[in-house]
Formats: C-alpha cells, structure tokens, sequence
C-alpha cells in the first residue's frame, strides 16, 4: 500500500472513530432526555393530583357537579400521562411496580371521589333538593300542622326534633340521631291524628335517610368515606415519591454509565490511533532509512567508491518500495 493510500486509510479510521463517539453520545442525551421527560410526566402527575385534590375541596364546599367533571378530566388527562410514562419506563427496564401502585391508589382515589359525590347529591346539593329538599318538605308539614293545631306541647316538642335535627346538622355527632328518635318516636306514640303521625312518620324516615348517608360518607375525616379517601390519598402521595426517587436514581446510573462509556470509548480511539500512527510512521521511517542508505551506497558505487553494491531490500508496494525496485534494475 502507497503512503497516500494508508494516510488515506488513517483518515477513514479518524473520521470512523469521530463518528464512533458522536454516534454514543448523541445516543446518550437521546436517552438522558427521555429520562429526563419521564420526570417532566411525574412532575405532571404529582402537579395533576394536587389538582384532584384541589377539585375535590371545591366540590366539598360549593356543592357544584361541574368540580366532578373538572376531576374526572383531569384524572383521564393522568391515565395518558401515567401510559406515556410507562413506555418510557419499559424502555430503559426500570420496574413498573411504583407506576402500577400509583394507578391503582388513583383508581381506587377516584371511585372513592365519585361515591362521596353521589352520596352528597342523593342528600341533595342545595336545601331544595335530594334528601334535604324532601326533610325540608316533611318538617314543614309536621311545623304546619303543629301550629295550626293550637297545641303548644305539641308544637315544643316538634322544635325540640328541630333542635336535635339542627344539632347533628352542626356538630355531626351520632347521640343527637339516638336523641332524635327517641323524642320522635315517644311523640308519634302519643299523637292521634291519623294525617300528623303519616307526617312524622314522613320526618323520621327523611331525616334518618339524611342522616346514614352522612355516616357512610364519614361525620369526620377519621370515618366512613373520608377516611379511606384519606388515606388513599395518602397511599398515592407515597407512591409518587417512591417512582420519583427510582427515577431520580436511574438517571444518576444513566449519566455514570454515559461518562464511563464516553471515557472508555475516547481512550480506546486515542490508542488506537497512536498506534496506528505509530506503525504507519515506524512502516514510512524503516523505509526511508533503508532507501537512504540504499541509495548512498549506490552513489559510492557509481564514483567507484566501493567495488560492488547490493540490491535495496525494501518490500512492500509504496513509494520507497517502487523507487527501490527502479534503482535495483540500474544496479
């Protein structure tokens, strides 16, 4: 091989060795950036919860249906969110335990929601409507008829059920349901009107529908629904940051492995080419010392310096090589 040929082939080498560590680190920040997407998607997600959450309070306090629906789009916008996040996750085998967790406490999140949400419209959003409007209705009747009746005893002891009505209202507490009973159902004994003891009887039924549903949903944050909204809420705050914290080590073990290949590969590449160099250079070197001395030997033979000269020994199909065989056919 000619000089032009193997610089040519030791330019080919560089340019390959060039394209060799571009090719691992722009592999590399595609991976980097991928992880660092899927923690732009937990970010979104935790982001997105504190919005549930959000959504969840309002409906609480305002008693309006469209906080439902701001809820459930938001949690369909997660569940894109969580999917694309589990591909990324998939790719790099990083284990989907946390991701699996997290969906399964939103689910049961979101269930727990739209129970409570149900529960609050069966007892009636505003005091008109569901089991609110119905009581009102009922109490109304029992008041009507208790004032028209000209029974004061009866009239004190229907406001004593008002009072008791009113009390678990305010403070939810369950004796003032044991309270309620007793007192209704101690009058509803001792009245004989036919049309005002259906009427208590409407009361009774209205008001304890109203009140078990207030059970169920929880008299506090300790209890019923409430409680296991709680704590799933919980639950899904601790999975977020489980998968945040494996996501975090990932992309520390990722950038590790991206330098150590980087270094590996640039060294390997450098002595490779210092080696290829360095044979190249001696290969060039050998050659030209030989054609050197080859050549003033041939010199000296020619002023009649030495008697006898011997053919230049160099091998190979460069250039050394092809002026020594040209002087080899003059000698």
């Amino acid at each position: 091989m000619n000089i032009k040929n193997k610089f040519l082939g030791l330019s080919i080498c560089v340019l390959a060795a060039i394209f060799s560590i571009l090719f691992v680190n722009l592999h590399s920040i595609s991976n980097l950036n991928k992880l660092t997407e899927a923690r732009t998607l937990v970010g979104s997600l935790k982001s997105n919860q504190l919005i549930l959450r959000k959504y969840e309070k309002d409906f609480f306090s305002r008693k309006n249906l469209s906080y439902k629906q701001e809820f459930i789009t938001t949690f369909q916008k997660m569940e894109k969110q969580l999917s694309h996040l589990n591909k990324i996750l998939v790719e790099f085998d990083v284990s989907l335990e946390d991701t699996k967790n997290f969906n399964k406490t939103m689910i049961d999140y979101k269930k727990l929601f739209l129970q409570i949400v149900e529960l609050d419209t069966i007892k009636g959003l505003t005091p008109k409507t569901g089991l609110y409007g119905s009581l009102r209705n009922s109490v109304h009747k029992v008041q009507d008829y208790a004032k028209k009746s000209g029974n004061y005893k009866l009239l004190s002891s229907v406001y004593e059920l008002r009072k008791e009505e009113k009390d678990f209202m305010l403070r939810l507490d369950e004796k003032y349901i044991t309270r309620f009973k007793t007192k209704i159902d101690k009058l509803i004994s001792t009245v004989t009107n036919e049309e005002m003891k259906s009427d208590l009887l409407s009361y009774k039924k209205d008001f304890l529908a109203l009140t078990s549903s207030e059970v169920n949903k929880g008299l506090d944050e300790q209890k019923g629904l409430l409680n296991e909204l709680r704590q799933t809420i919980h639950a899904t705050e601790k999975s977020i940051k489980e998968l945040e914290n494996r996501l975090e080590e990932k992309i520390k073990k990722q950038n590790s492995e991206t330098k150590i290949i980087s270094i590996a590969l640039t060294s390997f590449v450098v002595v490779f080419m210092i080696v290829v160099l360095f044979l190249i250079g001696k290969n060039i070197v050998g050659n030209l010392q030989k054609f050197e001395k080859g050549l003033l030997t041939f010199f000296k033979y020619i002023n009649r310096e030495v008697s006898s000269v011997e053919p230049l020994s160099i091998k190979g199909k460069d250039e050394f090589a092809q002026m020594a065989t040209v002087i080899n056919e003059n000698i």
